[in-house]
């Protein structure tokens, strides 16, 4: 085995792939919104401090959020908060 061959047998990528979301009933922006979020929170581990993700929505779900009168920035705040989960959500209930 040459050293290419051994060095290319030692090395695995571990990075992800594409993910698809489908979510055949949301309609509104906040349904959808719950859905991106639910999706993106499995693709980070707890233990990794910092993950990153692209998340794409297909033009036909775009047209959902300016009907509504979503603005970028509202969406995004909006995906940023349905990934923050409360420790008695992430954990259970902590009972003292």
């Amino acid at each position: 085995m040459s050293m290419q061959e051994e060095l290319a047998a030692r090395f695995v990528f571990t990075g992800n792939g594409v993910q698809g979301i489908q979510d055949f009933r949301s309609r509104s922006p906040e349904a959808l919104v719950s859905t991106y979020a639910q999706c993106l929170r499995v693709l980070h581990h707890p233990k990794i401090t910092y993950s990153t993700a692209l998340l794409v929505i297909a033009p036909e779900l775009a047209i959902r959020f300016k009907e509504a009168g979503w603005s970028k920035q509202r969406l995004k705040d909006a995906i940023i908060a349905g990934l923050s989960l409360d420790i008695g959500m992430a954990w259970g209930e902590i009972k003292l």
